[in-house]
């Protein structure tokens, strides 16, 4: 079971910013860069052909964690001698991209609580309270608890962060999480 969340306070909340163009769920392969390198737009993949798409504004790049450097790799941005070695015409020569990587592994234990499915907080109800006065259990970030056991220079004891989520919306259909 899920709640159904009113979707006229979600829209009137959401427009009041303006509307950003995505791509999504195309496969960007590269930034277009004008001679200033600057970010004029994206090359990317619909249907087995290439598409550019051209900004008005602003170029936002968010492909995770590996995909993002492999995109400006692919654009000419990262480490000069890397790129050249791969063919690449080198056009911001930035040597920490793809370097540093951080993958934040996590593993989900479920509780089920007596008496109750755990959801009774989550409703219309909610998020009005939360849209119109920025109170109620919608304005918790859902993390009750959170610990860090931090290591500095231990190569071999990692740093690990424990947290406790208070609330996560579930799939109806597999009572699997819907967002992490």
């Amino acid at each position: 079971h899920y709640y159904y969340l009113g979707t006229e306070i979600v829209k009137t909340h959401l427009n009041q910013h303006k509307p950003r163009k995505s791509v999504c769920p195309r496969q960007v392969t590269r930034v277009l860069l004008n001679k200033q390198n600057a970010a004029i737009g994206v090359e990317y993949v619909k249907n087995n052909r290439t598409h550019i798409l051209r900004a008005r504004r602003e170029v936002i790049l968010s492909a995770g964690t590996i995909h993002s450097p492999v995109i400006l790799m692919h654009s000419g941005i990262g480490p000069a001698e890397h790129l050249k070695n791969k063919g690449i015409p080198v056009r911001v020569p930035l040597d920490g991209v793809g370097k540093n990587l951080k993958n934040h592994v996590s593993y989900q234990i479920k509780v089920d609580l007596l008496g109750s499915d755990g959801r009774n907080q989550l409703h219309n109800q909610s998020l009005a309270t939360y849209v119109r006065y920025g109170r109620g259990p919608m304005s918790s970030t859902g993390l009750s608890q959170i610990g860090a056991m931090i290591a500095p220079n231990q190569e071999k004891v990692p740093n690990l962060q424990v947290f406790f989520s208070g609330l996560q919306a579930l799939k109806s259909e597999t009572g699997s999480p819907a967002v992490h």
